[in-house]
């Protein structure tokens, strides 16, 4: 869902989690905030909603994370380069 948020322009608000923190960068492609700080979460949430345009910047660059590192012709490179090099060491 993350991928998909981000896809989309989605200005995000996320768990401040390792998982997350593969995806979200804090104010580069988005907001993390510490998963039991209900106050933070509200306190991002408001300032966003309140100026939306303020924060496009941070869709255009979820976006193009996702274009540069997830696009079909990029993932299919990596991923042969993965199966070739594991193919390599098995021999």
């Amino acid at each position: 869902s993350l991928m998909n948020a981000l896809s989309c322009r989605c200005k995000l608000i996320a768990s401040d989690t390792a998982p997350v923190r593969e995806m979200v960068r804090s104010g580069i492609n988005g907001f993390l905030c510490d998963f039991y700080d209900v106050q933070a979460w509200v306190d991002r949430s408001l300032e966003v909603l309140a100026a939306p345009e303020k924060f496009e910047a941070l869709g255009d660059a979820g976006r193009a994370m996702i274009v540069d590192r997830y696009q079909v012709d990029h993932a299919l490179e990596k991923l042969w380069k993965l199966l070739l090099s594991i193919k390599v060491n098995q021999q």
